[in-house]
């Protein structure tokens, strides 16, 4: 009988570690935070080998990429910012077909209609259908 009674010393350690027990239970899990988006990249792990690399580079002329980059950032045409010391670039004729192009394609044109009109009757065109007189 003596070691059923316990002592209020061994009853107040074991109801510490039930408490202890009970709030590592009860204890709230943390709030779940996702990763931080990221883009899908098709590119991400590509690779390539060294000397196909530099095939690549070997196969562009020398100042090539610089005449590239050069033209795209000169200036397009004429405009009230653009001050008049730069170079403008892409700049076109006047307008209208040039050459030889406009002289063949003229010619057949024109001889086209002179061979339709040459070939239409004469006198205005007949009605037809319902209503003509």
């Amino acid at each position: 009988m003596a070691d059923d009674i316990k002592k209020p010393e061994d009853e107040i350690a074991a109801l510490k570690a039930r408490v202890e027990e009970l709030e590592r239970a009860n204890k709230r899990p943390k709030p779940f935070v996702p990763e931080p988006y990221q883009r899908y990249d098709p590119t991400a792990g590509m690779s390539m080998p060294r000397s196909a690399l530099e095939a690549m580079i070997a196969a562009e002329p020398r100042g090539f990429m610089q005449g590239v980059v050069g033209d795209n950032r000169a200036p397009s045409g004429r405009a009230g910012a653009i001050p008049d010391s730069q170079q403008v670039s892409n700049v076109r004729g006047a307008g209208g077909p040039v050459g030889w192009q406009h002289s063949v394609v003229s010619q057949i044109i024109d001889q086209e209609i002179a061979e339709e009109i040459a070939a239409a009757p004469a006198g205005p065109p007949k009605a037809k259908g319902k209503n003509a007189k």
